[in-house]
């Protein structure tokens, strides 16, 4: 375009020239500029914006008091005889190589608290975490250097850690107006803790089958390399135990104060 307009001028120029030479007709010209438009002062921007969500009533995603659903799953003495041979064996090493943190672990929860927990909750409790309940209600967790945690740093959850724990998810999302599913909901059942807010929970959902997930407070619920069930997550710590083996990234350690510690292998 700038050498069109070059050539355009410079023919105009020689016209002129040849009008003074030869002495004919004087020759005026012109040029003119156009306005260019303004440049705008500033970008637009653009906001996007949700529509404001309406707070759930107290108990509408997660209510209580009700019969459990899914019910209690019974008749399963083939997995309550896993979770206790593992629970064994977790013992077993915890007496040999780490009794401090052998001592951190409770005593076992009572069936009628069990059952007034899944009552509270209105969700049936899978059978390995019944008979993992019914072996240890959890473990004390004044001294975070002892305390016993599956790993890579998951301490156990007592009965009234998990109500409450439960109560407090499922407030945070009636008060957002959240759906349920994807950060929280009511047949998530927490059952250890990592101390800054995560928990593995079972998911007691028709679909979920008591598969083993990971509740992030940031960014909800991960599935993806969790096992299949909280009895396979107690053989794979009993396993790791005894033979020295990593599980999940992570193998067993004794510091310092005779605790068990879980290290990146």
């Amino acid at each position: 375009m700038r050498r069109v307009t070059l050539i355009a001028v410079l023919a105009v120029l020689a016209i002129v020239a040849a009008g003074c030479q030869t002495g004919g007709p004087e020759v005026r010209v012109e040029l003119t500029t156009r306005p260019r438009p303004a440049l705008p002062t500033a970008i637009p921007t653009y906001v996007h914006s949700e529509p404001p969500r309406t707070p759930h009533p107290p108990g509408a995603l997660c209510p209580t008091g009700r019969p459990p659903e899914p019910p209690r799953a019974t008749g399963q003495p083939d997995v309550t005889a896993r979770v206790n041979r593992a629970w064994d064996r977790i013992e077993r090493w915890l007496r040999a190589h780490a009794p401090a943190t052998l001592a951190t672990l409770k005593a076992p929860a009572s069936a009628r608290r069990v059952r007034a927990a899944e009552a509270a909750m209105s969700v049936g409790f899978p059978a390995d975490l019944v008979a993992s309940l019914r072996r240890h209600d959890g473990a004390r967790t004044t001294n975070l250097s002892t305390v016993f945690q599956l790993p890579p740093m998951y301490g156990l959850m007592s009965l009234d850690e998990v109500r409450q724990d439960w109560r407090t998810r499922c407030g945070i999302i009636e008060r957002a107006g959240d759906q349920p599913g994807w950060w929280w909901h009511a047949k998530f059942v927490p059952f250890a803790q990592d101390f800054g807010g995560d928990v593995l929970v079972v998911d007691q959902r028709p679909e979920g089958g008591g598969r083993v997930g990971l509740h992030s407070h940031e960014d909800g619920m991960h599935f993806e390399g969790e096992p299949d069930s909280l009895a396979t997550l107690l053989e794979q710590t009993a396993r790791a135990l005894d033979s020295g083996q990593p599980c999940g990234g992570y193998r067993a350690e004794v510091n310092e104060v005779g605790g068990l510690d879980w290290v990146p292998a």
